[in-house]
């Protein structure tokens, strides 16, 4: 039986041996390196930026993540360029350049060899010196509060204690960047030999953001590029959807949506609202930002009220900028993923059942409006994806301010969807949490 068994022993290595042998070829990687092309996407683990414990070890930060990758051919340049723009909406600091790890005890990679395995990469984001000299703000934060990016710490190099002289070296440079340069494929050295056109579908927008802190717009654009799709996304009553994409630095990370105006909303808006379209469009961002704002309230007081976890997740807008191209004005903003569903229109009347829990949330978030301008306003035309929403509405009890100026958009009915609204609304279980008054059947006027 010992025999036996010592026997079995004995045939399991030698198997083992020859499997290790087969795989230790380099064909594995070749392998791995063809099922990425064909996937077109990484298995991607981020690391921290140094290393802690007495292991010595970079800690993982998340789980991994799928990293798409659009390349022709792997390389340590490709590798960076895709995660830094896959994680570049989850950095909480900016002026970081990925760097490309053996394990979770290093050391960092600079060829295509060092990498030990191809079916996990190992990242981590450190300070580089060459990062955007320009960053557009979020339209939402306080220029006067805005802070310098502090790029994540590096650990400087520990002089010598048998040489002084380096210990001296080590300390005068302190202040020195250290150099993270692009590494170029050589199929990419040679592209450069050639003159490389400018893309003909290429448009150049130029960018203004709102600061509803402050209350004012930015005097100066920032000019991206953007490839526009000439397919229409969507249309609506006043506008068409086309999908963009940007490869300029902060608008590289996401795919965008541009919105033209239809000629006949454009012709009516100038003549019935007396305004040119690029006052309406200014209208349009802010009335965005306004709503955006009252969605962020509205998730500050579940938090407040330590109903999170019976509200469940609440109801966002994103970020939207004035564009111009080529004197049109335009909105840019963030393309949303999903099914599109209408939960309210701008009349005030919702489009969902009764029992639909989202359509709640937005019957919800419209009577908060409501509430918190004293009944002066009211969220309408509630649309989106899930919990993500964009294109709202404004309703006012006031059409006209003192001078005589409309107020917010085209799309805003005034009394007639606030009375539709009020008269139909009742109070379910999330107005209930944020302890919501019943609305009574009146309006200001």
């Amino acid at each position: 039986m010992a025999d036996r068994k010592k026997k079995s022993w004995g045939t399991f290595k030698n198997e083992m041996k020859v499997k290790r042998r087969k795989t230790g070829d380099g064909g594995g990687k070749k392998n791995e390196k063809g099922n990425i092309l064909e996937r077109q996407e990484l298995v991607v683990q981020r690391l921290s930026s140094e290393v802690s414990g007495k292991a010595q070890k970079y800690t993982r930060v998340g789980p991994r993540e799928f990293v798409r990758y659009d390349e022709e051919e792997l390389s340590i340049e490709g590798i960076k360029a895709a995660c830094e723009k896959h994680f570049s909406s989850s950095l909480e600091r900016k002026g970081l350049s990925c760097d490309i790890l053996a394990g979770e005890q290093g050391p960092s990679c600079h060829s295509m060899k060092q990498i030990p395995d191809f079916k996990v990469i190992h990242v981590r984001f450190i300070k580089t010196s060459s990062s955007p000299t320009w960053q557009l703000e979020d339209e939402y934060a306080s220029s006067s509060s805005r802070q310098q990016c502090v790029s994540e710490p590096v650990t400087p190099p520990r002089p010598s204690r048998k040489n002084p002289e380096n210990r001296a070296q080590s300390t005068g440079s302190s202040n020195t960047k250290q150099l993270f340069p692009k590494s170029l494929s050589i199929s990419h050295m040679m592209k450069l030999g050639k003159l490389v056109k400018p893309n003909e579908a290429v448009s150049v927008l130029e960018v203004y953001s709102f600061d509803l802190e402050n209350i004012c717009w930015s005097l100066l654009p920032q000019k991206v590029e953007f490839v526009i799709e000439k397919d229409v996304l969507g249309s609506g009553g006043f506008r068409q959807a086309f999908k963009a994409r940007s490869s300029s630095p902060n608008f590289n990370n996401a795919i965008w949506v541009v919105k033209k105006y239809l000629p006949r909303a454009a012709k009516e808006i100038t003549e019935d609202l007396q305004i040119t379209i690029e006052e309406h469009t200014k209208k349009v961002v802010q009335m965005h930002a306004l709503t955006k704002n009252i969605a962020d309230q509205l998730s500050k007081k579940v938090q407040e009220l330590n109903v999170s976890k019976e509200f469940g997740e609440t109801l966002k807008f994103r970020n939207i900028y004035l564009a111009k191209l080529d004197g049109e004005c335009l909105t840019l903003e963030e393309f949303i993923e999903g099914k599109f569903e209408k939960y309210m229109n701008n009349t005030g009347e919702v489009c969902v059942s009764d029992n639909d829990v989202i359509g709640q949330k937005a019957e919800c978030l419209s009577h908060f409006s409501y509430d918190i301008s004293n009944s002066h306003l009211l969220v309408v035309d509630l649309q989106g994806s899930g919990h993500m929403l964009y294109d709202p509405e404004i309703a006012t009890a006031q059409m006209l301010d003192s001078d005589e100026e409309f107020l917010f958009c085209a799309g805003n009915l005034n009394v007639v969807a606030i009375a539709t609204f009020v008269k139909a609304h009742v109070c379910n279980k999330f107005c209930h949490l944020l302890g919501l008054k019943q609305l009574k059947q009146e309006s200001k006027t």
